[in-house]
């Protein structure tokens, strides 16, 4: 998940979709999760190889190194969650991690009815500000996605 997620970001970011100052917001994370949770296994599994093959054409030596860090991360982060969460300073790509980090633990989560509330608060909560704009922007995204994602079987750029 934390894969798909970051390359969707990058993808959204790519398309003028969301722009840098945009991905921590909870819409975000909350239209990813929602996309993913709707991803049959194989779908999930093409666009995996879709995002894997991308990172390949452009910078092979890049993709591979970053899978192996991703892979250590995300080893490395099950007892320091709240270690890293105290940091005072975090890159917009740590940021991301941890939302979906967040998002993820909750996929985990045994009972189908607290992860359903969870969801839900993390969208109310993003709905305080100006509810308009944070409700256009998570249609946005998703729109964009189920686009890309659902219509076009090769996830043309």
């Amino acid at each position: 998940y934390l894969y798909f997620y970051k390359h969707t970001v990058d993808l959204l970011i790519e398309h003028g979709i969301v722009c840098t100052e945009e991905v921590p917001l909870p819409e975000v994370s909350t239209a990813i999760s929602h996309l993913w949770q709707e991803l049959s296994e194989e779908r999930r599994d093409s666009i995996l190889q879709y995002c894997s093959q991308r990172d390949f054409l452009m910078d092979p030596q890049a993709a591979c190194q970053e899978s192996a860090c991703t892979e250590v991360s995300v080893r490395d982060s099950g007892g320091n969650s709240e270690e890293a969460s105290g940091s005072s300073v975090s890159t917009p790509e740590e940021v991301m991690f941890a939302d979906a980090f967040d998002v993820a633990a909750g996929f985990l989560d045994k009972s189908e009815t607290q992860g359903m509330s969870s969801q839900s608060s993390a969208f109310a909560s993003c709905t305080s500000e100006n509810p308009e704009d944070h409700h256009r922007l998570y249609l946005q995204i998703t729109d964009f996605l189920k686009s890309l994602f659902f219509a076009n079987t090769q996830f043309c750029q």
